[in-house]
């Protein structure tokens, strides 16, 4: 593909609604193409080069057969723009008019104008918002509870997505001054993610004495079979961001067997063969996303967001399926995250109910750890690991 052809692919979004539903076989036959079109140099490629070319074809493919349709949902104003404009114009004649010629006809006629402005105004509104409601069924929230409550948003947003709010897009460096490209932008945030993830934090490896060793569980180091694979990608939520090559779980989630088949196969051998790695996996698109509250031209007031590679992706279900499956069967006291905040909240609220319909005080104290996962010792974590009786990692 030539360096333009990649370059407008990479500016195109796929419509996943309907690359799941009435593109399905098409998608799937183009990417099968694939597969009838390698040739013997390609079977001798390495496996990063494999790799890509084959996730560069299903994300080709998938940009065919179900581009998005890329266009701005209006809102009430726009939606009656022009009728809304000849009602200002009439307004603001009319209070000319009043200003430079006082009376009460003229008066009159501003007022006649106000009202009119007024009265379609109202009914632009109406008009709109019932054109979005009736899209919105009361069964949809149970079949399909994300696009509903997607309509409503969009409804919300409506009446004041015409009054945007300014917010600047440059960020500071620390001493205060401003960026004035995207190269210094870039600058900025570089420095403070390097700093960031590359802080030293103290921890205690004493820690360690505290917890038992748990019999080490050999079957969590085995090769991933392929049913754990599939089902790992089956697992996967649909509409979500994708990394650097494109590929959704969309995609991935719809591929014919041969080509499921086919990352089976690339994960396993990643898995057996140290020698055998994906360069894309180590590719990171990191978003910015500010968290509303604070300076937005302070790098510390927004929240860094990983993409990483969708296939790349598989292997964490996998590996995270493993470790939550051994986490339940230690069942620490003390341990709550991914196994059942729920259950943690009903045995404070109960505790809390309780000792208030006995009269007596309560005090809690909640720890909420400064960029705790940003920060966090993996030499210490991997050596925890170890206690709850994983086994060390291949390579």
């Amino acid at each position: 593909m030539k360096p333009s052809e990649k370059k407008d692919k990479e500016n195109k979004k796929v419509d996943n609604d309907t690359l799941r539903n009435k593109e399905l076989k098409n998608f799937q036959k183009k990417v099968d193409e694939f597969f009838n079109n390698l040739s013997e140099p390609d079977l001798f490629s390495t496996p990063s080069d494999l790799i890509n070319d084959f996730e560069e074809h299903i994300t080709s493919a998938a940009i065919d057969v179900a581009p998005a349709k890329i266009r701005q949902r209006p809102d009430w104003f726009t939606e009656a723009e022009e009728l809304l404009m000849q009602c200002i114009d009439a307004r603001n004649q009319a209070f000319k008019n009043h200003l430079k010629h006082p009376s009460t006809e003229n008066h009159q006629a501003l007022k006649e104008a106000r009202h009119t402005l007024l009265r379609e105004k109202r009914k632009a509104k109406r008009q709109w918002q019932y054109e979005y409601a009736s899209k919105c069924k009361k069964n949809d929230f149970c079949l399909k509870p994300k696009d509903a409550w997607k309509m409503v948003f969009s409804l919300m947003e409506g009446f004041s997505t015409h009054h945007r709010i300014y917010r600047p897009t440059n960020f500071k460096h620390k001493n205060g001054v401003e960026a004035k490209s995207d190269s210094e932008n870039a600058n900025v945030l570089n420095s403070h993610f390097n700093s960031l993830f590359n802080s030293q934090v103290s921890a205690d490896p004493t820690v360690l004495d505290s917890l038992p060793q748990h019999d080490i569980k050999h079957e969590y180091g085995t090769l991933p079979t392929a049913n754990e694979i599939i089902n790992a990608i089956k697992s996967m939520p649909y509409d979500k961001s994708p990394g650097q090559s494109g590929l959704s779980t969309d995609m991935i989630k719809n591929l014919p067997p041969r080509a499921l088949n086919y990352y089976v196969k690339l994960i396993q051998q990643f898995w057996q063969d140290p020698d055998i790695d994906f360069s894309s996996w180590h590719v990171i698109l990191l978003k910015v996303l500010y968290k509303g509250k604070g300076d937005p031209q302070d790098p510390n007031n927004s929240r860094g967001i990983a993409l990483k590679e969708t296939s790349a992706k598989i292997l964490s279900v996998v590996v995270a399926r493993r470790l939550l499956k051994r986490l339940k069967e230690v069942n620490p006291s003390s341990q709550f995250g991914h196994v059942g905040c729920q259950e943690a909240q009903h045995t404070i609220k109960r505790a809390l109910l309780l000792r208030r319909q006995h009269g007596l005080e309560s005090y809690a104290v909640f720890v909420d750890l400064v960029k705790a996962f940003d920060t966090v010792n993996h030499q210490l974590l991997y050596l925890i690991l170890a206690k709850y009786g994983l086994p060390p990692p291949h390579h």
